[in-house]
């Protein structure tokens, strides 16, 4: 579908953002709260997991030693190690705090 339209999961605002621009605005709008490859360049080893950071650097980087893996993952600011799933609509909400959450989606 042309032109679809789909929800950033780090964004406190439900702001929807077109699907094509939803890796660049992750990395320009919400770069502290993603994983990161010690090895890469600025945007260039940015990820949304632990996992996909790890993997990353043993594909890419051929490291196969997980002490070395390890020690070349970037974790995000504190702040923002936390994940939260909506028990009434399943929707997902990840690199925000709980007040946060609790200021936007609150039942009026």
């Amino acid at each position: 579908m042309a032109g679809e339209v789909v929800t950033c999961k780090f964004c406190m605002s439900a702001g929807s953002v077109p699907k094509a621009d939803l890796a660049a605005h992750v990395q320009s709008e919400h770069e502290g709260a993603l994983f990161g490859c010690g090895f890469c360049e600025a945007d260039d080893g940015k990820f949304e997991t632990l996992r996909a950071a790890a993997d990353h650097i043993r594909v890419e980087h051929k490291i196969k030693k997980e002490a070395i893996v390890n020690k070349a993952l970037r974790v995000p600011y504190v702040e923002f190690l936390r994940s939260y799933t909506c028990a009434m609509c399943d929707a997902q909400f990840i690199g925000t705090t709980e007040e946060k959450l609790f200021q936007v989606y609150t039942i009026q």
